[in-house]
């Protein structure tokens, strides 16, 4: 065949394969801020070497079940206040708790929520507990989420998606948490890496 033939019959395929590697998938609304030091989305705190993550721990609301639709006024379609959470079954061996919250179906991960230095005797948190003045309760420093601000990030996938998957993931660790406000998830799964000696997941759906 023709160099000429071969060339015309193979340019619509190539440049389909541009297009598709150009445009990539979509992302919540808000623009993530660059963290180089960030880590792989599947990536989690590893355990204490010496304390296996207990079964025990769990983390629950009462607005919504697991695996089920965040309600409204959780997210971006609504005031977006933080969503009631209580966990239970904190290790004896605990000395804080942290709370990450991101959703894995963004561009990269985006970070929603970012909580650290709670108490290990504390039982959870109210609905609205982020963003509200006076800072959340247990002792919780908030950090930077992924659009660079503190505190938590309403669900909001782009419009006509399907369910993003929003992941609440609770940490007893057996070390204090001594991290200053408005550090970034990287930046504390580094700080308890190795000392996680429970952790529990909560999963909600969302959708436009």
């Amino acid at each position: 065949m023709p160099k000429l033939r071969l060339l015309a019959l193979l340019a619509p395929a190539l440049f389909a394969a541009m297009l598709l590697t150009a445009c990539g998938s979509d992302d919540d609304s808000p623009t993530p801020v660059p963290n180089s030091g960030s880590p792989s989305p599947s990536a989690s705190p590893s355990p204490s070497a010496s304390v296996s993550p207990s079964s025990a721990l769990t983390i629950t609301s009462s607005a919504f079940a697991a695996g089920a639709t965040i309600p409204v006024q959780f997210t971006c379609d609504g005031p977006g206040a933080s969503p009631p959470l209580a966990w239970s079954g904190v290790p004896a061996s605990a000395k804080a708790l942290v709370l990450l919250m991101d959703d894995p179906d963004a561009r990269g991960t985006f970070d929603h929520w970012v909580a650290y230095g709670m108490a290990a005797t504390s039982t959870g948190f109210e609905a609205g507990a982020s963003p509200k003045a006076g800072g959340l309760p247990g002792g919780a420093k908030e950090g930077s989420n992924g659009a660079g601000k503190l505190g938590y990030t309403p669900p909001c996938p782009p419009r006509g998606s399907t369910d993003h998957h929003y992941s609440f993931r609770l940490y007893a660790v057996d070390a204090p948490i001594t991290l200053e406000p408005g550090k970034s998830k990287s930046e504390v799964v580094r700080a308890i890496e190795g000392h996680v000696v429970g952790q529990a997941e909560l999963v909600g759906l969302f959708k436009h």
